[in-house]
Order: structure tokens, then C-alpha cells, then sequence
């Protein structure tokens, strides 16, 4: 059948004019075979609107109706390009959700829409979306396994955000852990970051290092060889921190990149027997 455009949501306001203990499972239940029933059905049919709904009538649903928060937006919540009438949680789970793979809404991005874009940076800027819940998210995107397109629209959007020294140093684990993102544009995001802004941050010194040495790993020979140039850096400015340096650095001996291995096996050559510790030196042997 041919469903008219708000289909869902007049068919569901059913559901929420009713007493019943059972009308809550009854609309979830909806949601969750949303993508079998409507898989050919058109993209307009008042999902979102019919969440927003149900969340404003039945306050006490909201724990129940979460986890549909992000399908739903992601379906036609963003089709409001104003975002009018939905909340941060609605916004925030809708841009924070991965749809499946095979999905019919998986090649859209709501950040490649401009309007969407202003929108989300007038909330930010008025209050009615946390500009730290937006970083943070901004964040977890970027460590996902983004298509390059998509990469690149939260790159955009990071840079748009603008974050001052203090939001950058509330974010150091993340940046850390971006060095080992999946999508090169991240990690070098991570990398001028992290040279930038934590280099000396005693704290975070240790995660650092295994980060680094991960990264000496990575198949991009540009990244690798920047994860050891950082760890050079390390050696000079905290050299009482040599033999976690090594152990890490072991790491890349098993690197794909053989001007990489040649390079690391000339820098641990220089460094004296006392300066390795027991644990790496066995490593070492194992290698060898």
C-alpha cells in the first residue's frame, strides 16, 4: 500500500489517547519494526513527530521511548531543517546514531545540509543545545569508521565549533584516543592536537604513549612516521620516561611500512642497555 506523507503519526496518536498500561510497549513496538514495515513506504510518514509527541503527552514514557530517539530523527526528524520543535535529546540522539549498513537511510548525513549545520550552531549558541555535549559527540563521531564523505562533514563541523584551550584540555583523553581512528583525517586532527596541547601533560602521559605506539602501526605511512616523531619529541622533553617510550616503540617493528622499521630500528639502536627495561628487552629478543 501507498502510505499518505504523516502516515505514523496519525495512526499512531491512537495509541496515545489510550488508558491502557500496554499503549507505551504498543508505540514501541512500532518503532521497532519501523524499518521492515516502511522500507518502501516514502520517507515523510511522521515518525519523529509522532516521538516528540508521545515524549510531550507522556512524560513518563521518556526512559521507555529512548533508545527510538536516534532511528526516528535520522528517518524524518531532520526534515525539519530548522529542528523546530524537537528537543536536544531528540537532536543529539538523532545525530549521535549509526544507522545499519544496509539501511534505506543510510547514505544521508544531516551535517551535509548547511540549513541543518545553522540551525545546530544557533542552539549552541542561544543554550537550548549544550555546546559540550556537542563537542563530545563531535568526538565520538570522529572515532568511528566514517565513509570519507561523512568524515569530512564532522571535520567541518569540529573546526566550526572552535574550541577554546580550556574545552581542547577537558578533551585531551579523547584527542588521544582519536590517534587511532580509523578515518586519516581524524587522527590528523589528533596528531596537531595532541602535539599542540599535551605533549606535557605529565597526567596523560602514559596513554599517550601506548596511543603512539599503536599508531606506529597504522597503514598510512604518514601517520606512522608522525606517531614516531612524536615519540622522539617525548624522549627529549621527558626522558625519565624512556623505557615506557621503548616498550611502545617495539610496536612498530612490526609496521608494514619498511622505511618505518628502518628508521625505529636506528633510533632504538641508540639508546644504551640501562635504558630498557626488563620486560622490553625480552620483547626485544623476540623480535630479533
Amino acid at each position: 500500500p501507498v502510505w499518505p506523507a504523516q502516515f505514523i503519526l496519525h495512526a499512531g496518536r491512537v495509541l496515545l489517547d489510550r488508558p491502557e498500561p500496554w499503549a507505551c510497549e504498543a508505540l514501541g513496538q512500532i518503532f521497532t519494526d519501523l524499518e521492515r514495515r516502511t522500507r518502501f513506504a516514502g520517507a515523510d510518514l511522521g515518525v519523529a513527530p509522532l516521538l516528540r509527541e508521545a515524549r510531550q503527552r507522556h512524560p513518563d514514557w521518556a526512559d521507555a521511548l529512548a533508545p527510538y530517539l536516534g532511528p526516528a530523527m535520522r528517518r524524518d526528524g531532520f526534515f525539519r531543517r530548522t529542528l523546530d520543535g524537537y528537543d536536544a535529546d531528540m537532536i543529539l540522539a538523532g545525530l549521535e546514531y549509526d544507522p545499519p549498513a544496509s539501511g534505506e537511510i543510510t547514505g544521508f548525513e544531516p551535517l551535509m545540509d548547511p540549513k541543518i549545520v545553522e540551525a545546530l550552531l544557533t542552539r549552541m549558541a542561544d543554550g537550548r543545545l549544550s555546546r559540550a555535549a556537542l563537542i563530545a559527540l563531535t568526538l565520538r563521531k570522529l572515532h568511528g569508521p566514517l565513509r570519507p564523505g561523512v568524515a569530512k562533514t564532522w571535520l567541518d563541523f569540529f573546526q566550526k565549533l572552535a574550541l577554546n584551550d580550556a574545552e581542547i584540555r577537558e578533551q585531551g583523553d579523547a584527542f588521544i584516543s582519536l590517534l587511532n581512528a580509523p578515518a586519516p583525517a581524524a587522527v590528523k586532527l589528533a596528531l596537531a592536537t595532541v602535539e599542540a596541547h599535551f605533549l606535557a601533560d605529565a597526567d596523560r602521559i602514559d596513554a599517550l604513549i601506548g596511543a603512539l605506539g599503536y599508531l606506529l602501526q597504522n597503514p598510512v605511512q604518514a601517520l606512522a612516521k608522525s606517531g614516531l616523531r612524536l615519540l622522539k619529541k617525548l624522549n627529549k622533553s621527558s626522558p625519565d620516561c624512556a623505557a615506557a617510550l621503548l616498550n611502545a616503540a617495539l610496536a612498530g617493528l612490526g609496521s608494514p611500512h619498511a622505511a618505518l622499521r628502518n628508521e625505529l630500528a636506528r633510533w632504538l639502536g641508540a639508546f644504551p642497555a640501562s635504558a630498557w627495561s626488563e620486560p622490553a628487552l625480552a620483547n626485544l629478543q623476540e623480535l630479533a
